[in-house]
Protein backbone atom coordinates (compact mmCIF):
# COMPACT_ATOMS: atom_id res chain seq x y z
CA UNK A 1 0.00 0.00 0.00
CA UNK A 2 1.63 3.56 -0.99
CA UNK A 3 0.55 4.92 2.38
CA UNK A 4 1.25 8.48 0.84
CA UNK A 5 -1.37 8.10 -1.62
CA UNK A 6 -3.74 6.49 1.19
CA UNK A 7 -3.09 9.31 3.46
CA UNK A 8 -4.13 11.94 0.83
CA UNK A 9 -7.02 10.22 -0.65
CA UNK A 10 -8.63 9.83 3.24
CA UNK A 11 -7.92 13.25 3.79
CA UNK A 12 -9.76 14.86 0.17
CA UNK A 13 -12.12 11.67 0.71
CA UNK A 14 -13.07 13.14 3.80
CA UNK A 15 -13.74 16.91 2.64
CA UNK A 16 -15.57 15.89 -0.54
CA UNK A 17 -17.90 13.89 1.93
CA UNK A 18 -18.35 17.06 3.91
CA UNK A 19 -19.30 19.28 1.18
CA UNK A 20 -21.23 16.98 -1.01
CA UNK A 21 -24.56 17.52 0.87
CA UNK A 22 -24.12 21.30 0.44
CA UNK A 23 -23.39 20.85 -3.64
CA UNK A 24 -20.12 22.51 -3.30
CA UNK A 25 -17.72 19.92 -4.07
CA UNK A 26 -16.11 20.31 -7.27
CA UNK A 27 -13.62 18.68 -9.23
CA UNK A 28 -12.08 19.82 -12.95
CA UNK A 29 -9.11 18.45 -14.74
CA UNK A 30 -6.30 19.35 -13.08
CA UNK A 31 -7.47 21.02 -9.49
CA UNK A 32 -10.95 20.60 -7.11
CA UNK A 33 -12.18 21.78 -4.30
CA UNK A 34 -14.60 21.54 -1.35
CA UNK A 35 -16.12 24.76 0.65
CA UNK A 36 -19.10 25.29 2.95
CA UNK A 37 -20.93 28.37 3.10
CA UNK A 38 -20.79 30.58 6.43
CA UNK A 39 -18.10 28.25 7.26
CA UNK A 40 -14.37 27.98 8.25
CA UNK A 41 -14.02 24.01 7.38
CA UNK A 42 -12.81 22.02 5.05
CA UNK A 43 -12.77 25.18 2.23
CA UNK A 44 -9.68 24.01 0.79
CA UNK A 45 -8.42 24.05 -2.98
CA UNK A 46 -5.74 21.04 -4.30
CA UNK A 47 -4.03 19.92 -7.43
CA UNK A 48 -4.45 16.60 -8.87
CA UNK A 49 -1.47 16.97 -10.63
CA UNK A 50 2.26 16.19 -9.45
CA UNK A 51 2.89 19.97 -10.68
CA UNK A 52 0.46 22.67 -10.23
CA UNK A 53 2.52 25.47 -12.04
CA UNK A 54 -0.06 25.50 -15.01
CA UNK A 55 -3.21 25.42 -13.04
CA UNK A 56 -2.25 28.01 -10.43
CA UNK A 57 -3.52 31.07 -12.40
CA UNK A 58 -6.75 29.13 -12.44
CA UNK A 59 -7.03 28.22 -8.85
CA UNK A 60 -6.18 31.52 -7.84
CA UNK A 61 -8.94 32.53 -9.75
CA UNK A 62 -11.39 30.50 -8.12
CA UNK A 63 -10.11 31.24 -4.78
CA UNK A 64 -10.66 35.21 -5.58
CA UNK A 65 -14.39 34.34 -6.79
CA UNK A 66 -14.76 32.26 -4.18
CA UNK A 67 -17.85 33.76 -1.47
CA UNK A 68 -16.17 31.61 1.32
CA UNK A 69 -12.74 31.90 1.66
CA UNK A 70 -10.40 29.17 0.98
CA UNK A 71 -6.70 27.79 1.40
CA UNK A 72 -4.55 25.87 -1.43
CA UNK A 73 -3.53 22.32 0.20
CA UNK A 74 -0.30 21.39 -1.57
CA UNK A 75 0.95 17.96 -0.52
CA UNK A 76 4.74 18.25 -0.96
CA UNK A 77 6.34 14.64 -1.35
CA UNK A 78 9.33 12.95 -3.14
CA UNK A 79 8.29 13.62 -7.27
CA UNK A 80 6.02 16.22 -5.34
CA UNK A 81 8.14 19.62 -4.12
CA UNK A 82 6.95 22.81 -3.83
CA UNK A 83 9.95 24.97 -5.92
CA UNK A 84 8.65 28.80 -5.06
CA UNK A 85 5.66 29.44 -7.61
CA UNK A 86 3.45 29.70 -4.98
CA UNK A 87 5.33 32.84 -3.72
CA UNK A 88 5.78 34.02 -7.32
CA UNK A 89 2.23 33.84 -8.13
CA UNK A 90 1.23 36.19 -5.30
CA UNK A 91 0.75 33.60 -2.52
CA UNK A 92 2.16 33.19 1.21
CA UNK A 93 2.25 30.22 3.60
CA UNK A 94 -0.35 29.73 6.31
CA UNK A 95 0.79 26.80 7.83
CA UNK A 96 2.14 23.25 7.44
CA UNK A 97 0.83 20.07 8.77
CA UNK A 98 2.99 16.53 8.30
CA UNK A 99 1.23 13.91 6.64
CA UNK A 100 1.74 10.81 9.20
CA UNK A 101 0.89 7.21 9.02
CA UNK A 102 1.15 4.15 11.13
CA UNK A 103 0.71 0.24 9.99
CA UNK A 104 -1.79 -1.41 12.17
CA UNK A 105 -0.37 -4.76 13.92
CA UNK A 106 -0.48 -4.62 17.32
CA UNK A 107 -3.86 -3.95 19.73
CA UNK A 108 -3.47 -0.77 21.95
CA UNK A 109 -4.46 -0.27 25.99
CA UNK A 110 -7.85 0.86 25.77
CA UNK A 111 -8.19 4.33 27.60
CA UNK A 112 -9.90 3.88 30.74
CA UNK A 113 -10.53 7.08 31.80
CA UNK A 114 -12.21 8.08 28.76
CA UNK A 115 -16.07 7.66 27.41
CA UNK A 116 -16.01 8.70 23.44
CA UNK A 117 -19.72 8.85 22.35
CA UNK A 118 -20.41 8.98 18.77
CA UNK A 119 -22.72 11.87 17.81
CA UNK A 120 -25.98 11.30 17.02
CA UNK A 121 -28.97 14.07 18.15
CA UNK A 122 -28.66 17.81 18.42
CA UNK A 123 -27.20 17.72 21.36
CA UNK A 124 -24.32 15.58 20.74
CA UNK A 125 -23.93 18.08 17.62
CA UNK A 126 -23.91 21.08 19.59
CA UNK A 127 -21.59 19.90 22.03
CA UNK A 128 -19.14 18.98 19.38
CA UNK A 129 -19.24 22.58 17.28
CA UNK A 130 -18.72 24.22 20.53
CA UNK A 131 -15.91 22.42 21.72
CA UNK A 132 -14.18 22.03 18.52
CA UNK A 133 -13.83 25.78 18.36
CA UNK A 134 -13.08 25.75 21.75
CA UNK A 135 -10.05 23.51 21.13
CA UNK A 136 -8.85 24.17 17.43
CA UNK A 137 -10.07 27.91 17.50
CA UNK A 138 -12.27 28.30 14.50
CA UNK A 139 -15.66 26.75 13.58
CA UNK A 140 -17.23 23.74 11.91
CA UNK A 141 -20.98 24.93 11.90
CA UNK A 142 -23.55 23.03 13.39
CA UNK A 143 -25.05 22.22 10.00
CA UNK A 144 -22.03 20.44 8.62
CA UNK A 145 -22.50 17.77 11.34
CA UNK A 146 -25.68 17.91 10.38
CA UNK A 147 -25.79 16.88 7.31
CA UNK A 148 -22.84 14.82 6.96
CA UNK A 149 -23.70 12.61 10.25
CA UNK A 150 -24.44 9.69 7.82
CA UNK A 151 -21.40 9.54 6.04
CA UNK A 152 -18.61 10.84 8.70
CA UNK A 153 -17.96 9.37 12.09
CA UNK A 154 -17.95 12.17 14.45
CA UNK A 155 -16.72 11.29 18.24
CA UNK A 156 -17.28 13.62 21.81
CA UNK A 157 -14.55 13.07 24.36
CA UNK A 158 -15.78 13.07 27.63
CA UNK A 159 -13.09 12.75 31.10
CA UNK A 160 -14.67 12.11 34.37
CA UNK A 161 -17.90 13.02 33.01
CA UNK A 162 -16.62 16.62 31.42
CA UNK A 163 -16.71 17.50 27.74
CA UNK A 164 -12.87 17.13 27.13
CA UNK A 165 -12.22 16.88 22.83
CA UNK A 166 -13.30 15.85 19.91
CA UNK A 167 -12.88 13.21 17.00
CA UNK A 168 -13.67 12.10 13.89
CA UNK A 169 -12.99 8.73 12.23
CA UNK A 170 -13.08 8.40 8.29
CA UNK A 171 -12.22 4.70 6.54
CA UNK A 172 -11.10 4.49 2.78
CA UNK A 173 -9.97 1.63 1.44
CA UNK A 174 -8.15 -0.48 4.27
CA UNK A 175 -7.21 2.94 5.63
CA UNK A 176 -8.49 4.91 9.27
CA UNK A 177 -8.16 8.56 9.41
CA UNK A 178 -7.94 9.96 12.27
CA UNK A 179 -8.91 13.70 12.18
CA UNK A 180 -9.43 16.65 14.19
CA UNK A 181 -8.46 15.26 17.79
CA UNK A 182 -8.29 17.74 19.87
CA UNK A 183 -8.56 18.92 23.36
CA UNK A 184 -10.23 22.11 25.21
CA UNK A 185 -7.35 24.07 26.89
CA UNK A 186 -8.60 23.51 30.49
CA UNK A 187 -8.25 20.00 29.90
CA UNK A 188 -4.74 19.32 28.48
CA UNK A 189 -1.70 17.58 29.94
CA UNK A 190 -3.71 15.01 31.61
CA UNK A 191 -2.64 12.68 28.97
CA UNK A 192 -6.40 12.57 27.08
CA UNK A 193 -5.17 13.06 23.49
CA UNK A 194 -2.61 10.01 23.83
CA UNK A 195 -5.75 7.80 25.40
CA UNK A 196 -8.31 9.09 23.10
CA UNK A 197 -5.54 7.99 20.12
CA UNK A 198 -5.53 4.50 21.69
CA UNK A 199 -9.05 4.48 21.44
CA UNK A 200 -9.01 5.46 17.33
CA UNK A 201 -6.45 3.09 16.76
CA UNK A 202 -7.84 -0.32 18.19
CA UNK A 203 -11.18 1.29 16.17
CA UNK A 204 -9.31 1.07 12.96
CA UNK A 205 -8.32 -2.34 13.72
CA UNK A 206 -11.27 -3.92 14.84
CA UNK A 207 -12.49 -2.17 11.07
CA UNK A 208 -10.24 -4.33 9.46
CA UNK A 209 -8.19 -1.02 8.42
CA UNK A 210 -4.21 -2.02 7.35
CA UNK A 211 -3.04 1.51 9.08
CA UNK A 212 -4.05 4.73 9.92
CA UNK A 213 -3.59 7.82 8.82
CA UNK A 214 -2.99 11.94 10.17
CA UNK A 215 -1.89 15.33 9.62
CA UNK A 216 -0.68 16.52 12.61
CA UNK A 217 0.80 20.09 13.66
CA UNK A 218 3.92 20.57 14.57
CA UNK A 219 3.13 20.83 18.31
CA UNK A 220 1.27 17.07 18.30
CA UNK A 221 3.45 15.43 15.60
CA UNK A 222 6.10 14.42 18.40
CA UNK A 223 3.41 12.68 20.40
CA UNK A 224 2.52 10.96 17.51
CA UNK A 225 5.64 9.72 16.47
CA UNK A 226 6.01 8.33 20.14
CA UNK A 227 2.85 5.90 19.13
CA UNK A 228 4.91 4.86 16.39
CA UNK A 229 3.73 7.28 13.18
CA UNK A 230 6.11 8.28 10.37
CA UNK A 231 6.54 11.53 8.65
CA UNK A 232 5.35 10.58 4.30
CA UNK A 233 4.36 14.20 3.33
CA UNK A 234 3.77 17.76 4.51
CA UNK A 235 1.05 19.47 3.75
CA UNK A 236 2.05 22.99 2.73
CA UNK A 237 -1.22 25.52 2.96
CA UNK A 238 -1.11 28.49 1.59
CA UNK A 239 -3.58 31.77 0.80
CA UNK A 240 -4.01 34.56 -1.79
Amino acid sequence: MDLTQANIQNLTSLWKRATEPFETYFEAETYAYAYIPDSQWPNKIWSLQPTVGNSLPEMARVMKTSPTAMSLAFFDRPGHRETGEFIQSGFSLKSIQYGMSLELDRPFDAPSRLLLREVRDEEGIRLWSRTFQEAFGYKIDKTTLERSLDTIVYLNIFYQDEMAGTLILHKTEGVMGIHSLGVIPRMRGKGIAREAMHFALNHAIAAKAKAATLQASEMAKTMYEKLGFTTQFIMRNYQL
